[in-house]
């Protein structure tokens, strides 16, 4: 007989650790994936918050296409210029430009530049900038800030020496770093390229990648170059269908030939931008989600089953004077020790594979202070309501019902 009480404990004992085990890992997983879940939603709210540099609140948008094929290049200077001049009479419309580059479509244009004054000996010296045709407008229409000089005007004229151009405050201060860049001769592409006046200065636009740091800009007007697809982009007082009807209206009635596809938003483009990086989070938070609920469902089966096979010392204590709230803090404590060890194998774990998360994280670090606090106290806490309900049943036990059971 008391070699199969012997047998048994052992098994129980076995039993008990191996439960034991398996909630330590279920906790220590879900621990793991809470803080990349955390890192990875401060990450979308930094990144959410940044200033793109242009206004995407109440714009429509669309795409003209003026192929080669089709159009010459007087005749899309022309037709830009008519389609704008058509927009701008829709009620209700504040401003209207367009660019050859959609924000966030993944287009970009570059090339080089210098400064005339401070000319490199090699070509391979010249600063790398990006570059953007734009017609006047743009600016107001998109909300881009204007911070020195004017904006395009319609008399900007053909590509010759003195081309009036526009450049970002990124362009200025590289190429001015003491604030003279307003008036400044750029030189484009190489030595013998072009002289290009600077007639304007304006905010940094990030319209290639969110999160991007902006590179150096340099505007040139559609009178210098007709890019055969630009973006129109229209500011209007209130966002409406009605609106929207009149702009496509509008553009049909001056370009029946020109194809325009279903009209957006900057808006629609900015939550495009940083759509993949939300993607990650939530699908992430999806797998956080469902292992917190294995770990709890876990803790609380194991304190359950705990409490059952501790019956008759529980009924013991009770006989014997124990009190209530001491019987709950014995059961609540077991299953805190086993959080505790849970939640820092998984926070040893996230440390470990935290600099995997590095190149999806904007502006937050793997080590970011709020998450690597709130998560493990969101487990804990969390851990200890569900080990609450079997412990409070525990300090309920009829100690003679318990005996007897025996």
């Amino acid at each position: 007989m008391e070699t199969l009480r012997s047998s048994r404990g052992v098994d129980a004992a076995g039993g008990r650790r191996m439960r034991s085990a398996m909630v330590v890992g279920q906790i220590a997983l879900s621990m793991a994936l809470l803080l990349g879940t955390g890192l990875l939603v401060r990450s979308f709210q930094r990144l959410s918050a940044v200033d793109p540099g242009f206004d995407p609140r109440n714009t429509v948008t669309a795409q003209l296409a003026m192929p080669d094929a089709v159009y010459s290049a007087e005749e899309r200077r022309a037709l830009v210029f008519e389609i704008l001049h058509a927009v701008r009479e829709v009620p209700g419309v504040e401003a209207a430009g367009a660019t050859a580059v959609d924000p966030f479509s993944g287009m970009n244009l570059a090339n080089f530049t210098a400064r005339e004054d401070h000319m490199p000996a090699d070509a391979r010296d010249f600063l790398p900038i990006a570059w953007r045709v734009v017609t006047p407008g743009y600016f107001r229409a998109a909300g881009v800030k204007l911070l020195e000089g004017r904006p395009f005007r319609n008399d900007d004229g053909r590509v010759t020496e003195g081309t009036p151009v526009i450049v970002s405050r990124a362009l200025a201060r590289t190429l001015w770093p003491d604030g003279d860049a307003l008036g400044g001769t750029l030189v484009w592409g190489d030595p013998q390229g072009s002289r290009m006046t600077i007639v304007g200065i304006v905010e940094n636009v990030q319209d290639v990648r969110a999160g991007a740091d902006p590179p150096p800009v340099i505007y040139r007007t559609h009178l210098q170059i007709p890019w055969a697809t630009m973006t129109l982009i229209v500011r209007v007082r209130q966002m409406s269908a009605s609106e929207s009807t009149a702009i496509r209206t509008a553009i049909r009635e001056i370009a029946p030939g020109v194809a325009v596809p279903e009209l957006g938003s900057l808006t629609a483009n900015l939550r495009t931008a940083v759509a993949p990086r939300r993607f990650n989070a939530l699908v992430l938070g999806v797998f956080a989600a469902a292992g917190l609920l294995l770990a709890l469902v876990g803790v609380y089966g194991v304190t359950a089953f705990g409490v059952s096979q501790r019956i008759r010392e529980i009924g013991i204590r009770l006989a014997l004077g124990g009190e209530p709230g001491s019987i709950l803090r014995m059961v609540l404590a077991h299953s805190l020790r086993l959080a505790l060890v849970g939640a820092a194998a998984g926070a040893l774990l996230a440390w470990v594979g935290g600099r995997w998360l590095v190149g999806l994280l904007y502006h937050t670090e793997p080590t970011d202070a709020l998450t690597w606090i709130a998560v493990p106290t969101l487990l804990l806490a969390a851990s200890i309501v569900a080990a609450y309900l079997p412990a409070r049943r525990a300090t309920r036990v009829d100690p003679r019902e318990a005996l007897a059971d025996e």
